[in-house]
């Protein structure tokens, strides 16, 4: 990519760090973006963000369902 701040080899590194503490990882990549997505390419993170969010709501009503 082109973000000069915080290095894809990093990311990934964290990445599977956190994995490995078995916590679950949703991940995207914009090629040739450069860290102020907001700035570049604001529809896909805010879609990207969207999307998580109704993910997470589902999955605690779920949660909450069977307690």
């Amino acid at each position: 990519t082109a973000d000069n701040r915080v290095p894809v080899a990093y990311i990934r590194g964290a990445i599977e760090a956190l994995a490995s503490a078995t916590m679950r990882i949703d991940y995207q990549l914009y090629e040739g973006q450069t860290h102020f997505l907001f700035f570049t390419v604001r529809k896909q993170v805010q879609d990207r963000i969207g999307s998580w969010l109704a993910m997470a709501r589902v999955s605690t009503a779920s949660a909450e369902s069977h307690k």
